[in-house]
């Protein structure tokens, strides 16, 4: 019985359909061979970075890193990790600063919730004085955590951006936030008294003064208080009374007699009593 040409049409459509579907397995299955040999070079080589940082070589542990992530550009905890690396060679490769800027802005843009590289990144923008980045920065750190309001550092932090950047009325309020916390830095006190003692704090000495009290009170050992103290005296003109503040930090605060500021407005204060040249 003769074979129709439809039969044959079928049959070669269904060896077709079988030769496709043989090449997509093949196809597929190297894929997935091709990908899990990726995923095995990429551990091994992250692996090789790792334990090349650790043994000392910088060098070669950035390029690794490089190479990594040539292959997982999002994995922000290896990003955390290269910037680390790349930090470690900054320190006596200067010139890669801005790269180790830029990476750390690339770890926040693929990770925004990554603040403890947030943190890091505020710290190296305001050690550069780089204080509008510092404050974009600070802005979103305190979006994220309306609960840094408390955080002594983070206010320190954004009053001194605000009053490098020209805003001395945040500047204040962040300043007095700090001191609310209890935990500011002597340095803040003083910055933020100068502040109310200035044309922008609206001539506040008697805000500054209070201020300068508790600064004593809070660190009673610190010759920086007394010396703030002594400076605010003298911009009322009682100098007299800034030469027994300065007196008072000598005899009781070891500390005190090694200051240069100190011994040198005294001696300066010393020389104007007496009328010597």
């Amino acid at each position: 019985m003769p074979v129709s040409r439809y039969s044959y049409r079928s049959v070669n459509l269904r060896r077709f359909a079988l030769m496709v579907a043989a090449i997509v397995i093949v196809l597929g299955a190297g894929y997935a061979l091709h990908r899990l040999q990726v995923k095995r070079n990429a551990d091994a080589m992250l692996r090789t970075a790792q334990n090349t940082r650790t043994t000392g070589n910088l060098s070669e542990s950035l390029a690794l890193y490089e190479r990594y992530l040539n292959f997982r550009p999002r994995d922000a905890a290896v990003l955390a990790e290269y910037a680390e690396a790349l930090d470690e060679a900054a320190k006596t490769e200067p010139n890669r600063v801005r790269e180790l800027f830029l990476l750390y802005e690339r770890i926040l843009t693929t990770d925004p919730s990554r603040t403890a590289d947030r943190r890091k990144l505020i710290d190296k923008y305001m050690d550069r004085h780089i204080y509008s980045r510092a404050q974009g920065h600070l802005e979103q750190l305190m979006k994220q955590d309306p609960s840094l309001i408390e955080d002594a550092k983070v206010m320190e932090q954004y009053g001194l951006c605000a009053q490098a950047l020209g805003q001395p009325a945040q500047a204040i309020d962040r300043y007095n936030l700090a001191v609310a916390t209890g935990k500011a830095s002597s340095e803040t006190y003083i910055r933020l008294a100068n502040l109310l003692q200035s044309d922008a704090g609206h001539n506040s000495l008697e805000e500054s003064r209070k201020l300068l009290d508790k600064l004593i009170v809070d660190r009673p050992r610190d010759p920086d208080a007394r010396l703030a103290r002594a400076n605010y005296f003298l911009k009322r003109n009682q100098k007299a009374e800034a030469i027994r503040e300065l007196q008072e930090a000598m005899s009781n605060i070891p500390e005190a007699a090694k200051s240069q500021k100190i011994v040198v407005l005294l001696a300066d204060l010393y020389r104007q009593e007496k009328n010597l040249p």
